[in-house]
């Protein structure tokens, strides 16, 4: 990218950093609380391989048992090992925060306005998104729509509030996403299933782009072979990086078997009585024979098998940061705002649906009144909500129908 840029795309960047400065600092959720447990075992103890059970402690029966706040490593080591890596240069200034940042009012931000130590919590988070900026102008040869995608991201709500706010690990899954979609763009399958899988090594969801890839690759040039090479060699390396983590029964427990990762299975068919098929095998193996007779963009396939995991999941409002790149490319190069403008505003009234602690609640320095704003949340009909998470459905079917003509 030249460093030559229009002073409107200039001024949105600068903007997109402030406010992702700014939220960082004035910002809490609990959920962060997990990257504080991270710096402290990662940056500060140097428990590099058993991180996993550094929170927990033995009972007298040598169980193993949580402490007090109950907070424990849910997501792959991926999640972890990147932001304890580039919390070592702070360690000095980590050490000591962790009890003062673990619990659901953390006393270290009582009476504040804002807290420097947040920004180094969110730091790789920040890191991650505006990544992006550099990946997402070189999907275009147009300067004007290398130009829009810097806007567009720069100012990406749904970027800013991961990162910044809630400060949630999609940010770095999401970079790793777009660098396998460039890497498939530029016809490095392999690289691609290298970059999908290091995302699948944040959270697992990035596993089912493997397939995605490998048929695709077998439409071009039918050859089985090539399908398995590409496949194995994506969970060849998923297996190397959660090799050394598979003894411990921590990690088994609550991250490898754990049950938040079967969310994506509930809804389905019942066929008989204790069996059903769910949605999401039924979608996803649409897309894959559609992929396979050349029915359906490459490139949407990609953004369609991660929607089949969302749409029909009550899902978490950040989990759909990740599609965020493929709107804003289809954006960029339909100039078609109404899909992309339905699905913001879908995700915003699924994001008030949830409990204050997703919304004004971030802002510890405030003291916002519960009770007075609680009645505008309320005023979200569940039948505005259900519509809401039907658009994303909806959008599903709209990836499925582009057409490989209207590739990038």
């Amino acid at each position: 990218m030249k460093l030559k840029l229009p002073r409107l795309v200039i001024l949105s960047i600068v903007i997109g950093i402030l406010l992702r400065l700014i939220f960082a600092l004035t910002t809490y959720h609990g959920d962060l609380a997990a990257l504080v447990l991270a710096g402290d075992s990662l940056a500060v103890k140097h428990q590099f391989i058993n991180f996993y059970e550094s929170v927990f402690t033995i009972g007298t029966q040598g169980e193993l048992k949580l402490p007090d706040h109950q907070m424990t490593f849910i997501y792959q080591p991926l999640a972890y090992f990147i932001p304890g890596l580039i919390y070592l240069p702070f360690a000095g200034l980590l050490k000591g925060l962790v009890d003062g940042l673990l619990h659901t009012n953390p006393y270290l931000l009582a009476g504040k306005s804002l807290f420097f130590p947040l920004l180094i919590y969110k730091l790789p988070l920040i890191l991650a998104d505006l990544g992006i900026l550099f990946l997402l102008p070189k999907f275009f040869s147009k300067k004007k729509d290398q130009h829009l995608s810097l806007i567009l991201w720069s100012l990406n709500p749904l970027a800013i509030y991961v990162s910044s706010m809630i400060g949630q690990v999609d940010a770095i899954l999401t970079f790793f996403l777009v660098a396998g979609l460039l890497a498939f763009k530029k016809d490095r399958p392999y690289l691609s299933v290298f970059f999908f899988t290091l995302s699948a090594l944040v959270k697992p969801i990035g596993l089912v782009l493997l397939p995605v890839v490998a048929l695709y690759h077998y439409s071009l040039h039918r050859r089985l072979l090539d399908v398995i090479k590409l496949v194995s060699s994506g969970l060849l390396t998923y297996l190397l990086v959660i090799a050394p983590f598979l003894s411990s029964q921590v990690y088994r427990q609550y991250t490898l078997f754990a049950e938040h990762i079967n969310k994506t299975l509930f809804a389905g068919i019942a066929i008989s009585p204790g069996t059903l098929i769910p949605w999401f095998f039924i979608t996803y193996a649409a897309i894959l024979v559609l992929l396979l007779n050349r029915r359906i963009s490459p490139f949407y396939a990609l953004g369609a098998a991660l929607l089949a995991s969302l749409s029909f999941t009550h899902f978490h409002p950040q989990w759909l940061v990740w599609l965020t790149p493929w709107l804003v490319i289809y954006l960029v190069t339909t100039r078609d705002w109404l899909a992309p403008l339905l699905t913001l505003f879908s995700w915003l009234v699924i994001l008030l649906s949830f409990e204050p602690s997703l919304t004004y609640h971030l802002f510890f320095g405030l003291n916002l009144n519960p009770i007075t704003l609680s009645s505008s949340i309320a005023s979200f009909t569940p039948h505005l909500i259900s519509l809401s998470r039907a658009w994303i459905a909806a959008l599903l079917l709209h990836f499925t129908l582009q057409k490989p003509a209207h590739e990038t």
